[in-house]
């Protein structure tokens, strides 16, 4: 039985599942609301479903979320369901998340595996962290298998010969790969990104993946220049920055992505490159040029510092930067 206490004047919950003790904080100082939110915190742990845990978790997050992030989430749970058929969240196991993660790879790619699964815990940390339903992930103790090693930074002239062989097959395509080079930015951010949010001096991302990808990136110059040159090539009325000739948008089915991957063949570059090692090679560039790990967290949008230095854990590369190129492209936090 769930029971209320205070600690420095707002309301906690302590209760006891399995012989093991777990308290959560109902984050208020009122005892009313306090009751009520532990109520409806016993219903839901009885009661709440994966696919309903979605529904709550897409209508809090879809507005600052791209689509591509939340149908991937959509999809990890479709996979999970195919043995589980749609269990309450209380009853996932660990066992189970190892079994299935067992199974997932009888026939996909230790890279599919790994983003399947991590997309999933996602979703129960929302459960345990924003909700208070679950008094722990049951991914805490699930060891999640490697992807590919790859090596993500690339060099300047490799990117060269990238947007070189773009220009001459697709001119949005081209620019959109050379704005994903000049700011880091992610490509479903791309993707998602809208002319009202475009200035002459700054664009605002406000769909990203998560929340500290909600950021205002300076313009420079040659970014300027690179949404001038999509601009004049689409209709006036369009939304989004990422829209053909004919006013279709783009950001569906990785259509960027698929370019890269066909340039990049064409420029003779390694298969272990993607489009998002443009994100990589930029993150690398501002290293190589001394700025601080804090700017390069904030210009990428990364909730945690420890994923910056991922980015950047390769600071020699061989990278030309003009002085002052990037000086407007890092953030300028309030």
């Amino acid at each position: 039985m769930a029971s209320l206490f205070k600690r420095n004047k707002i309301y906690w919950t302590s209760y006891v599942i399995h012989g093991k003790q777990y308290k959560v904080s109902l984050k208020t100082k009122d005892k009313r609301e306090a009751e009520y939110k532990l109520s409806i915190m016993a219903q839901e742990a009885d009661t709440l479903t994966l696919v309903e845990l979605y529904d709550k978790w897409y209508n809090e997050n879809k507005h600052h979320l791209s689509a591509t992030y939340t149908s991937l989430v959509a999809r990890s749970i479709d996979k999970f369901n195919i043995q589980h058929r749609n269990p309450l969240i209380n009853k996932i196991t660990r066992e189970n998340l190892t079994a299935h993660q067992a199974f997932l790879l009888l026939t996909l790619s230790t890279t599919s595996v790994k983003i399947y699964m991590r997309h999933f815990r996602v979703l129960l940390n929302y459960a345990v962290n924003t909700l208070g339903i679950l008094p722990k992930n049951p991914f805490a103790k699930v060891i999640i298998v490697k992807g590919q090693n790859r090596e993500d930074s690339m060099s300047l002239k490799q990117v060269q010969s990238i947007l070189n062989i773009a220009q001459k097959q697709n001119q949005i395509a081209a620019h959109g790969l050379e704005l994903l080079f000049l700011t880091g930015m992610r490509l479903g951010e791309l993707e998602n990104l809208k002319w009202n949010t475009v200035a002459d001096d700054c664009f605002e991302i406000v769909t990203s993946k998560t929340r500290a990808g909600q950021r205002t990136i300076n313009l420079n110059d040659e970014t300027a220049q690179c949404f001038q040159n999509i601009r004049s090539l689409q209709p006036e009325d369009c939304e989004y920055v990422l829209t053909s000739e004919k006013g279709i948008w783009l950001g569906r089915y990785k259509w960027l992505s698929r370019k890269f991957r066909k340039y990049r063949d064409l420029a003779g570059v390694p298969e272990k490159f993607v489009c998002h090692s443009l994100r990589h090679t930029f993150a690398t560039m501002l290293r190589a040029a001394d700025y601080s790990l804090d700017d390069i967290q904030l210009t990428l949008g990364h909730t945690n510092i420890s994923t910056t230095q991922i980015y950047v854990k390769k600071k020699t590369r061989d990278v030309y930067i003009k002085p002052g190129f990037y000086k407007q492209n890092i953030l300028k936090s309030d």
